[in-house]
């Protein structure tokens, strides 16, 4: 028997989980604070006691002097998820309201008395005396994690765990590098050997020449969203030398380009200020092949070690796909706008040029139907900047010449206007779905583009698509499946759209097959005639259908919608939640009913974010692709062709990039029906955030990723994975058998985040008291003396914004506005995504419409703004006139 307890203990001491999959970090590290008073020792609060009475000898005490600090030592850099505090709870718990946590590199006496105006470092902020805060670092990185207290207090803490957050590894490590010249024998390949050992003599150190400029690079080998940089200095001397160097994230090394870098702002991600042992350089998700190390002036440019950190996001999906346009003049071929070369002088060839005809159209051929997030364009800046003034961003699905040449008409396939000359504009385009991307400029101008980036987004599927359907009746041909063809042409005569009697009432059902949360319907009007017929129609959310039901719905509110208020030719119509197998459109008066499409899509809980997104395998049998997988057809007979196939090996596997760590409720998996049902039987259901080939290969060993097995060869498999998280979902054959996957939906486990949560905060000033952070402490409370609402003079502009820590793409803002008095203050409040908030840039917010996602048009108590996919590391509230400025919480959730 002790054998064998000594033989479980030995295997056990081999596993290490993944750092995603770790518990509290901090339990038992060495650890230290400014002073000790009481006999709290500092390792108290990592003893895995949280006991919150101080009698119990398990809570730290400092003296009440200012500021004050306790850290723990991680052991090595760490990507640092989240900070859980537990408070004393016998007495003076108010004692840790205004403590901030940090994640250092250093514990230098100097450095620390400085964090009080460190939001570098800055996680958050404890706002309230409750026994257990949780503080957010969204991945920030250091060896250290402290928490700080200024005002002369006491810092007591019964318990600090620590827990990581998403990890990336090198993309330095080994690859190949490059510089402008070495000096004393040191290659540039020692930045990446993994040793970081600073003594430049024990050869581990780069040394170029001291020419002006100076580089150097490491490609990446693959195109990379790049998180941060770590530059290792040296130590023995000449630290001072790194100081000035930036970093920049590009596409390629010419010559050309690395020269020309002091001036280059739009890959820069930052520039090295110290002369310290590491520094950190944020990237931001700057996107390219190439890290470069660039100085500037006559100097010696030395490395110990560069390490390059990723971040999951979106990458460009045009490199290397066909392009057109309608002339081509100067030599500017089509081409060179994805050609991965963002430079933005034309005889550097690298922009595209058609003639001043009009209208003039660039376009890339995306392969297949995509769901678009965003689209970049890089301006020419030699000259000639405000030709592309007024471009067009459109997804389509043709080419044809007389289509395109009527983009100038077409609003429902555009995503936005260039607006300005700037060298670079992003335009959203929210998820629109098409094969085709294109610029389009309707007035006699030249077209030139000199590098247009196409990234991919989520679309969230209509859930009405072909699925079954049926009217109280049918007048004039009308079909009731017409509404769910997928056509929203609104001309009657062209055959897609529905007809019934002009009965009393009348009624037309969709079942989208299971009972699902509908956050709204679009409804598509007929355009040639009797526009006004829909008007007063009602959209209902409903379990059964029984006719019975239907002839009842006059009286019914609790599965109402919302009523069809215009002629428009789309009205959107918002079911807030509501939950059932049947979408209806009832009308309660004698009147025809008329759809030329319905289309309904699911609340963001229930919403498929596997569909459209990037697919593989690891094989390709009866080309059964892995794309089929997700391309929003259940079909499950083969020949239909929609359904993937790996060869027979062992093992097998397919996996979806959804683009970010997603948390997953479930995933349902729709097997082949004509035959060979039972292959499924046995496959295993992942969630991970890698999907490198040996990796993939483990599966079989992982039990910290797994979801759950297909048991059955049912025609639907539904996995529950709990909210596991992670950026892939794997699906994993383990035997020696084909793999065929007719459909993968993976639905999210809960409601996306509050990104604003004690997140940084600002405003323009401070009235009564009322700090900008009061926006984002979790607390709703709307009467002013609560002390949870915000509060400016009244200047003109006034704001206040929220800093999300990373770059987002934005869903929707909810703000909660004072109840006690003065509620109408909030009407005329804007609310904008950005990523810049200097003084300048937020006084001219009245005028912006770019970044802006909406205005408070009441003085409700909760006002939702849309910011439709708008991006961006801050949320700003906005008033342009004379007014104090009062938000009792903010919160931000991403798409």
């Amino acid at each position: 028997m002790k054998s064998t307890i000594l033989l479980v203990i030995s295997v056990l001491t081999l596993v290490r989980l993944p750092l995603s999959q770790q518990g509290n970090i901090a339990l038992g590290r060495n650890t230290g604070q400014d002073s000790t008073a009481y006999d709290g020792s500092s390792q108290r609060a990592v003893d895995g006691n949280a006991d919150g009475t101080y009698n119990g000898n398990s809570c730290t005490h400092t003296d009440n002097i200012s500021p004050g600090w306790w850290w723990v030592d991680l052991g090595d850099d760490t990507s640092v998820g989240h900070v859980v505090i537990y408070n004393r709870q016998d007495c003076c718990t108010d004692r840790i309201v205004g403590a901030k946590v940090f994640v250092v590199n250093s514990l230098d006496d100097g450095y620390l008395r400085s964090l009080t105006s460190n939001t570098e470092n800055l996680c958050g902020l404890i706002t309230t005396d409750t026994r257990i805060s949780t503080v957010q670092c969204s991945g920030k990185l250091g060896r250290y994690v402290v928490v700080f207290i200024g005002g002369g207090n006491y810092l007591t803490l019964c318990e600090v765990e620590v827990y990581p957050g998403s990890s990336s590894p090198n993309h330095a490590s080994g690859r190949s590098t490059g510089q402008d010249s070495t000096g004393w024998n040191g290659a540039s390949s020692r930045a990446v050997d993994g040793n970081r050992d600073a003594i430049y003599n024990h050869n581990s150190c780069t040394h170029t020449d001291n020419n002006s400029p100076g580089w150097w690079w490491v490609n990446l080998e693959q195109y990379i969203n790049v998180g941060h940089v770590k530059i290792y200095n040296r130590k023995d001397c000449c630290k001072d030398r790194i100081i000035g160097a930036k970093v920049f994230v590009v596409d390629h090394v010419s010559d050309q380009l690395l020269r020309s870098l002091s001036s280059n702002t739009v890959d820069l991600c930052g520039e090295v200020t110290s002369s310290s042992p590491l520094s950190v350089i944020d990237c931001a998700g700057k996107s390219g092949t190439y890290v470069v190390v660039f100085m500037g002036a006559n100097q010696h440019l030395t490395l110990c070690e560069v390490e390059v950190f990723s971040v999951p996001g979106p990458s460009n999906i045009v490199r290397g796909k066909h392009t057109g346009q309608d002339s081509t003049s100067y030599g500017g071929a089509s081409q060179r706008a994805i050609d991965g070369n963002r430079d933005g002088n034309y005889h550097h060839h690298s922009c595209t040029h058609t003639d001043n005809i009009a209208p003039g159209w660039w376009w890339v051929d995306l392969e297949e139907q995509t769901p678009i997030s965003h689209v970049v364009v890089y301006n020419r800046e030699d000259n000639y900047q405000d030709r592309i003034v007024g471009a067009k961003i459109f997804v389509v699905d043709s080419l044809n010449d007389g289509y395109l040449r009527s983009l100038g008409s077409n609003s429902d396939r555009i995503c936005g206007q260039i607006s300005s000359g700037a060298a670079m504009t992003t335009v959203q385009c929210s998820g629109r779905v098409g094969r085709y991307v294109v610029v389009f400029i309707g007035r006699g101008e030249y077209l030139t583009l000199c590098e247009v980036e196409v990234f991919r987004g989520n679309v969230r599927p209509n859930y009405g698509l072909f699925r079954p359907t049926s009217q109280d009746s049918t007048g004039f041909g009308g079909d009731s499946s017409r509404a769910v063809d997928g056509d929203r042409d609104g001309v009657y005569s062209h055959n897609s759209c529905t007809h019934t009697d002009n009965n009393s009432p009348g009624w037309w059902w969709v079942n989208v097959g299971h009972s699902t949360s509908v956050d709204y319907v679009k409804i598509y009007n007929r355009v040639d005639c009797c526009q006004d017929r829909i008007i007063g129609a009602k959209v209902f959310v409903l379990d059964t259908v029984s006719d019975h039901t239907l002839r009842s719905l006059s009286g019914n509110t609790a599965n109402l919608c919302g009523e069809v208020a215009t002629a428009d030719r789309q009205s959107t119509i918002y079911c807030s939640g509501k939950s059932g197998s049947y979408v209806v459109i009832f009308i309660g008066f004698s009147q025809y009913l008329t759809l030329c499409e319905v289309e309904v899509f699911a609340h963001p809980s229930n919403a498929n974010v596997a569909l459209g997104m990037t697919a593989g395998q690891d094989s390709v049998g009866w080309n059964g692709v892995a794309s089929r997988a997700v391309d929003g057809n259940r079909d499950s007979n083969y020949n239909s062709g929609s359904c993937t196939h790996t060869d027979n090996i062992a093992p097998g596997w397919w996996y979806v990039d959804l683009q970010r760590e997603i948390e997953i409720s479930h995933v349902t998996v729709y097997n082949r029906q004509d035959c060979c049902v039972d292959r499924i039987i046995g496959v295993k259901i992942f969630v991970a955030n890698t999907i490198n080939d040996a990796f993939l290969r483990s599966l079989n060993e992982n039990t910290w990723d797994i979801c759950g097995e297909i048991t059955s060869g049912s025609s639907i498999s539904t996995v529950t994975c709990d909210g596991k998280a992670g950026r892939y979902v794997i699906i994993f054959q383990e035997g020696d058998e084909y793999l065929t996957l007719c459909e993968v939906e993976v639905i999210p486990g809960s409601r996306p985040r509050n990104l604003a949560k004690f997140q940084l905060t600002g405003s323009d000033s401070i009235g009564w008291n009322g700090d900008s952070s009061r926006a984002v402490d979790g607390n709703r409370d709307s009467t002013y003396n609560h002390n949870s609402c915000t509060h400016t003079d009244n200047i003109a502009p006034a704001w206040l914004w929220v800093d999300l820590s990373h770059y987002a793409a934005i869903s929707h803002v909810v703000v909660y506005n004072r109840q006690d008095c003065c509620q109408d203050r909030i009407v005329g409040a804007k609310v904008f995504v950005v990523s810049n908030i200097s003084d300048s840039y937020l006084r001219s917010l009245g005028t912006n419409t770019d970044n802006l996602c909406g205005e408070i048009t009441s003085d409700d108590a909760v006002s939702t703004i849309q910011c439709g996919g708008l991006s961006g590391s801050y949320v700003v509230v906005f008033i342009g006139h004379n007014q104090y400025l009062t938000l009792c919480e903010i919160e931000v959730f991403s798409l």
